[in-house]
């Protein structure tokens, strides 16, 4: 905004970054940390380390050991990643407040796991699931805060003591989860970083899975500054995030909107990040009053009543691509239902004048990834790998 002076600006940016290493909040990089510790992927203390603690060196030093245990006992990572473990790794993300990119990749380890584990099997742990800890962006929380008050090992603690985690899990460490924490202190519930399951920061997941109209295969949202679990308003539609941006900007965006953002999934622009377009809706006057639906995905510090991953796309002809200005659109996050009120005939009509927008990618990785991709509730993995590797038909020679 240009209204701070440059040398206070620096000082701010200084002690908010204070070193190397992932943002210290419960975005992105921090919900799939926490996720592998849970899961069992990840040694104890990992996720949780600061980059320039000593800490750190220690850990590293600690993972030839915990390779060669593996190799002696012949654990793959196959043997750990169970239908189990993944429960486990949801409920950990789910409490701990974390990012709507886990989900994404949750989807694909899971099918490169082998493991029948999808959208509707993470939907009920969702809606089940407490949130436990007050980490931003929903709080004022951060990793350094947890790293002091005994790491993610904690973390998983007192998770595990409410119940939430199945301890009988394989992991790295090549003993079960229960057994990682037998040791572990239990922590002291200040109410903020741990909390208890019966006075918990929401009842249920900030993260929650939509089925219906406009999107049939699934929809994910993320509503840490929305109060109800309901939100109905008019759509307002853009193909760019600058398009939105701008339409904020100019106050062209009224509270009770839907703002449908379109054309950016995995086969029509590789699924980016849209943080432009969050921000410009988290401004006093829309922060909470208007809901996002998009077929992209949104960094992990974007707050708001924002939906996304919305499958199919918008480039494969998947509803999204057909709402026009002002159709109706509702959610009920505890029902798991989004609608998109437009008459059948209608629906029929937009769909037969539709054709697929043209590329905008050219040549080189990203056409190829385009060409082979699969949509947001298959966790964007390549439907040509899929295929081979289901088929036994996978030749490493291949480059695939």
């Amino acid at each position: 905004a240009g209204s701070l002076p440059e040398g206070e600006a620096e000082e701010i940016i200084k002690r908010a970054c204070p070193g190397p290493g992932g943002c210290g909040i419960a975005a992105s990089f921090n919900t799939w940390g926490v996720f592998l510790e849970a899961v069992g992927l990840m040694l104890p203390y990992s996720s949780s380390n600061p980059a320039v603690d000593p800490s750190k060196e220690a850990e590293c030093r600690q993972v030839g050991v915990a390779m060669r245990r593996l190799l002696e006992r012949n654990i793959r990572p196959r043997d750990i990643l169970t239908r189990d473990a993944f429960e486990n790794g949801v409920r950990a993300i789910a409490a701990l407040g974390g990012s709507t990119n886990g989900i994404l990749h949750i989807l694909a380890l899971a099918r490169e796991a082998g493991v029948d584990f999808c959208l509707r099997d993470i939907q009920p742990i969702l809606r089940e699931t407490p949130v436990l800890c007050q980490f931003a962006p929903r709080g004022s929380r951060t990793m350094i805060d947890l790293f002091h008050a005994g790491g993610t090992p904690a973390l998983l603690k007192h998770f595990y003591d409410v119940g939430l985690l199945n301890g009988d899990c394989l992991t790295v460490t090549g003993e079960t989860l229960a057994t990682n924490l037998m040791d572990v202190p239990k922590p002291m519930l200040d109410g903020e970083l741990f909390m208890d399951v019966e006075e918990p920061a929401k009842p249920h997941a900030d993260m929650q899975v939509c089925f219906g109209s406009l999107a049939p295969d699934g929809i994910v949202f993320k509503v840490s500054s929305m109060a109800s679990p309901r939100f109905e308003g008019r759509a307002i539609c853009f193909e760019s995030c600058k398009e939105l941006a701008d339409a904020a900007a100019a106050g062209r965006i009224e509270p009770g909107s839907v703002c449908v953002l379109r054309g950016l999934g995995p086969v029509a622009s590789g699924m980016p990040e849209v943080l432009v377009a969050t921000a410009a809706l988290s401004v006093p006057e829309l922060d909470g009053k208007v809901a996002l639906v998009s077929d992209t995905r949104v960094s992990g510090v974007s707050h708001g009543a924002i939906g996304v991953h919305c499958a199919p796309e918008a480039a494969v002809g998947g509803p999204i691509a057909l709402v026009e200005d002002g159709d109706p659109i509702s959610f009920d996050l505890l029902a798991g239902e989004i609608r998109w009120d437009v008459a059948v005939d209608e629906v029929e009509r937009r769909r037969a004048q539709w054709t697929p927008p043209p590329s905008r990618i050219g040549r080189g990785y990203l056409a190829e990834f385009a060409a082979t991709i699969m949509q947001a509730n298959d966790g964007c993995v390549s439907g040509v790998w899929l295929r081979q590797r289901d088929s036994g038909h996978v030749n490493l020679e291949d480059g695939l």
